[in-house]
């Protein structure tokens, strides 16, 4: 029957039953607060060191990861400034620094002058072009913050052209180029 405190009599009124038996019997954990506090603090207290111990992993990844990115950067750097050094190769040096250059500078083999280009014009012919105008061009031009200049300078590279055509002038044979 249902007594004064709830569905069943209090353990004493049972007629048969030991009065210790419920002291000794485990009861399901919703009605033992002590046995369901003890588990569970002790496992909330080991998910909190293991929340710590996963942020601290996750810090020393998050330094890798970093450090990595960081040296991603660092060769990424490296390399876009490799791509514009110069090779050694005339026919790596951008069409329009050639243009550029022979229209600021001239031949340094002839008084030729650079004529009107067309927009279709193949590269292949003002490589061609370039080169023999600028036989020994790595000797006096270098590559400085992404633009070739003149080792002598502006001027000094104008007298130097000027020079040589007059030498080779002189030198070349009556009638013949």
């Amino acid at each position: 029957g249902i007594g004064p405190g709830g569905l069943y009599p209090p353990p004493h009124q049972l007629v048969g039953v030991d009065p210790g038996y419920f002291q000794q019997r485990q009861l399901p954990p919703l009605y033992n607060q002590q046995q369901q506090q003890q588990p569970q603090s002790r496992s909330y207290e080991e998910m909190v060191l293991e929340v710590e111990r996963m942020r601290e992993q996750l810090k020393e990844k998050d330094m890798v990861v970093s450090s990595l990115q960081h040296r991603v950067n660092h060769l990424e750097n490296q390399i876009n400034e490799l791509r514009q050094l110069p090779t050694g190769k005339i026919s790596h040096i951008p069409v329009d620094d050639m243009i550029r250059i022979m229209e600021e500078y001239g031949s340094e083999v002839s008084n030729q002058t650079l004529p009107q280009r067309k927009q279709n014009i193949k590269k292949a012919s003002i490589v061609r072009q370039f080169r023999r105008w600028n036989p020994e061009f790595f000797r006096y031009f270098i590559h400085v913050n992404g633009e070739w200049v003149p080792k002598l300078g502006r001027e000094g590279e104008l007298r130097r052209r000027a020079e040589k055509r007059r030498a080779l002038k002189q030198r070349a044979p009556p009638g013949g180029k």
